[in-house]
């Protein structure tokens, strides 16, 4: 698998994507990057798109994208505008928690649902 960098108005964003379908965007957890797929495999199977950014701070996503959770939830809509995705299905998982809900609370309209997965919240 190898994964792909988009400059976006927030910074450069590495990702992984995988499948074909409706998105579902995944913000991994802590000590995890975009290459952090175990979970996707059954949502491909099931024909979707998951598309796993690398959290700010981790892989080669710098920090300086989202220092916090609303800024880090700013850098994803930025990927998905970069990406022409206007909705997407959120899995937020551990320590990505945070950033989902951040994601929910300030693009409703983005999402069609949020799901927490052993999330800090």
């Amino acid at each position: 698998m190898k994964s792909q960098i988009v400059h976006t108005s927030k910074g450069s964003i590495e990702y992984t994507l995988l499948g074909n379908g409706p998105l579902v965007l995944v913000c991994h957890g802590t000590s995890s990057n975009c290459f952090s797929t175990g979970e996707s495999e059954p949502l491909v199977a099931a024909g979707f798109s998951v598309l796993t950014p690398s959290r700010p701070g981790y892989g080669r996503t710098p920090l300086a994208v989202g220092r916090s959770a609303a800024q880090a939830a700013e850098g994803l809509v930025a990927l998905l505008d970069s990406l022409q995705v206007q909705t997407c299905s959120v899995v937020a998982i551990s320590g990505g928690g945070p950033t989902g809900i951040a994601l929910a609370a300030g693009y409703p309209h983005r999402l069609e649902r949020l799901i927490l997965a052993a999330a800090i919240s």
